[in-house]
């Protein structure tokens, strides 16, 4: 499993970020239709949460086959890894009660293809060049302590961290103005924690926000970028 990836530049087109998908393949592609988003040319980086709760999983899974599309490990994919890879029935368990109804569609076969896919599919964290020599990095939530560098050798053992902690994020929504950016990188796109909007703690923009809002964010390079550096979520 390849947990750290860097992406080329994209001289073709621009670099868009999404937040949790949750199986909304359908919610995704008008999102998608409303930016003019150029199949041939962009990059959508997801945060993770591919999977679980809507009712398209399956269409949001076989993103992971185009060429436009890259993902980072959320939790609910690490679930499914978990179930079907490992063959953990704890993590199953898990998945089934945290939106993983879908799964009782599908045999055990075709359930373990797709984790295995997840599995060869998903980094922990994605690393994506911005304009000049600015950087943004992906992932799903946490940064091991909060040092992007730390992330390029990251170890199995740094996952759970990584895809659940919630401490940087509570801290966050709190006193966002006292949270230290993450080191060694101009900005970071984060998910999995719940928000009706987008949250800025330093550097890192939370942007989960379609369960809450029920909508999706969907942001550019340049958005991200100006959004760290100006220190203020629009609005």
């Amino acid at each position: 499993m390849e947990l750290f990836k860097r992406l080329p530049p994209n001289t073709d087109g621009i670099d868009f970020f999404v937040g949790d998908i949750h199986g909304h393949y359908s919610e995704l592609m008008k999102a998608l239709e409303a930016i003019d988003f150029k199949f041939d040319q962009d990059r959508l980086i997801s945060v993770g949460d591919l999977i679980d709760r809507g009712e398209e999983n399956e269409r949001c899974i076989e993103l992971l086959h185009e060429p436009w599309f890259h993902a980072c490990l959320g939790n609910h994919e690490w679930m499914m890894i978990g179930a079907f890879v490992y063959e953990d029935r704890y993590d199953l368990s898990l998945q089934r009660g945290n939106g993983g109804e879908w799964l009782d569609n599908h045999d055990t076969g075709q359930l373990t293809a797709w984790a295995h896919l997840l599995q060869q599919s998903c980094p922990l964290a994605i690393e994506v060049p911005g304009k000049g020599d600015r950087l943004i990095g992906v992932t799903h939530n946490d940064v091991i302590n909060s040092d992007w560098s730390l992330m390029a050798s990251a170890q199995r053992g740094n996952i759970d961290e990584c895809v659940w902690s919630r401490t940087r994020f509570a801290s966050a929504l709190t006193n966002p103005a006292l949270a230290e950016p993450i080191k060694n990188i101009d900005a970071v796109v984060s998910g999995h924690n719940s928000h009706t909007g987008i949250l800025l703690a330093g550097n890192q923009l939370y942007i989960d926000t379609l369960w809450k809002s029920g909508q999706l964010t969907l942001l550019s390079a340049m958005e991200v970028l100006a959004v760290a550096a100006r220190g203020k979520a629009p609005a």
